[in-house]
């Protein structure tokens, strides 16, 4: 098997550095869309509009952060210690589920921080009716798009030569 044939999957430990990495892009990128959607968006629009205006912004940047954390950290399968899969998918999957984790762990500690019990029922209770599932849509988004970077980019390169 030639080195550029190789299936490529991501160590134990960079799955682990990786969902950090990805976790701190897209949270910094909600905290800066949040600078802007609070104090110039929300009294124009009102919540509902404000947060649809934010949704594919965000989206954009959880696609952005997926594809700089697979580009950083594939690496060709040298090391022992590799999670098994199938060309490194379920690698990026894990990936994206702990990314996901440490972003609701951060919310729910910062808003029971601030508002107590009440603030994290309200985290997943009171939530427009439009907005709502498509905020949580835009969640399990975060959560398989690493995977999706790497399938797309593994689809890409079984296309023959000429098409690519």
């Amino acid at each position: 098997m030639s080195p550029s044939a190789r299936p490529k999957t991501i160590a134990r430990p960079s799955v682990f550095l990786a969902s950090l990495v990805y976790f701190c892009l897209v949270f910094v990128s909600g905290f800066a869309c949040g600078l802007v959607r609070v104090p110039l968006l929300l009294p124009i629009m009102g919540v509902r509009y404000a947060e649809l205006v934010e949704t594919p912004v965000m989206v954009f940047m959880i696609w952005k952060a997926a594809v700089f954390v697979v580009k950083r950290f594939n690496r060709p399968n040298r090391s022992r210690n590799t999670l098994p899969s199938r060309n490194g998918l379920s690698s990026w999957l894990v990936v994206g589920i702990l990314g996901l984790i440490w972003l609701l762990s951060l919310e729910l500690l910062l808003g029971a921080s601030v508002g107590g019990m009440k603030r994290i029922k309200g985290f997943f209770m009171d939530r427009d009716a439009i907005t709502g599932p498509i905020f949580f849509l835009a969640l399990g988004f975060m959560g398989i798009a690493p995977w999706c970077v790497e399938h797309i980019k593994n689809q890409g390169s079984r296309l023959p030569s000429r098409l690519s």
